[in-house]
This record gives C-alpha cells, sequence and structure tokens, in this order.
C-alpha cells in the first residue's frame, strides 16, 4: 500500500513537471516574440526620431528663407525707384528668382 501511494505521488510530481515543463516553454516563446516586438519597436522609434531631425532642420531652412523673403520685402519697400522703371523691374524679377531658388533647397 505504501508503494502505492509512493507511485501514485511520483506520477503527480511527473506531471505537475510536465506541466511546469510546457509552461516554461510557453513563457519563453512569449518572451521571444515580446522582444521582437521591441526591436521592431525601436527600429520604427529611431525612424520617427529620423523624420523629426529631418524636419526641423526644414523648418530652420524655411525661416531662414522667409525671414530673408521679409528683408527682401522691406528693402524693396524702402527702394526710392519708379516701380514702374524697368531696371527696378529687373531687380525685382532677379530678387524673386533668388528667393525661389533659396525656397527650393
Amino acid at each position: 500500500a505504501e508503494l502505492a501511494e509512493l507511485e501514485g505521488k511520483l506520477e503527480a510530481a511527473i506531471n505537475s513537471n510536465t506541466q511546469l515543463t510546457d509552461q516554461v516553454a510557453s513563457l519563453k516563446i512569449s518572451n521571444e516574440d515580446a522582444e521582437n516586438r521591441l526591436v521592431e519597436k525601436e527600429a520604427a522609434l529611431v525612424e520617427c526620431k529620423s523624420t523629426i531631425t529631418a524636419l526641423k532642420d526644414d523648418t530652420t531652412l524655411w525661416i531662414a528663407a522667409e525671414e530673408r523673403n521679409n528683408l527682401l520685402f522691406a528693402q524693396s519697400d524702402n527702394c526710392e525707384g519708379d516701380a514702374t522703371d524697368p531696371a527696378s523691374k529687373e531687380d525685382e524679377q532677379n530678387e524673386n528668382e533668388a528667393m525661389e531658388a533659396m525656397l527650393r533647397c
């Protein structure tokens, strides 16, 4: 009777050990999946940071171009030349072309 009791306890321990082994294997798979998702999210974060940096750089260039444009307009408002004067129209056209070229950069 004692032997049968011990065999029962041994079988229960073996079953418990098998269940725990299966749970550990499942947790390892879940952990690997979580690690893979984390790597993907970190890569996406690096890409987002790069995009933000590029947008900041573009914004800085845009602001500089806008300030230059405002300065050019302020200077043109202070000019004493006749607006119908062909030379002043040519200067204005050159300034506009220069501004457009700068904005394309």
